[in-house]
């Protein structure tokens, strides 16, 4: 919202100021989002940024091509919010991965991939 405002100097004079006014969204997301790893290539850090609207039991982990697990990231109970995860893969082959954040029963996945 803006709103002018006419304010008199020594002079008289009308001085126009202008008055900005910004809400700041302090809200809870409003979904369960989980965002591209980045940077992606990467090595051999990576960070995943995600969001939940409930609180609930979380666990980001982190699979291989054929599907074994290869890391747990976060696995803790966690409020409604924003939060980011660094994967520190160092002593992990190159090659695609998969990471799957799980709330509940619901369930995300993404791609990524580490070359060395």
């Amino acid at each position: 919202m803006e709103e002018e405002v006419q304010r008199y100097g020594n002079s008289g004079a009308a001085i126009p100021v202008i008055v900005s006014v910004t809400d700041e969204d302090n809200s809870l997301p409003m979904g369960f989002t989980l965002s591209q790893n980045y940077p992606n290539p990467f090595n051999p850090v990576t960070t995943v940024n995600y969001s939940l609207s409930i609180s609930g039991f979380v666990n980001l982990s982190i699979y291989n091509i054929r599907g074994e697990l290869v890391s747990t990231v976060v696995n803790e109970f966690q409020k409604p919010g924003e939060y980011r995860a660094d994967w520190n893969a160092d002593n992990i082959a190159s090659g695609i991965y998969f990471y799957r954040l799980q709330i509940g029963s619901a369930s995300i996945s993404k791609k990524m991939l580490l070359l060395k």
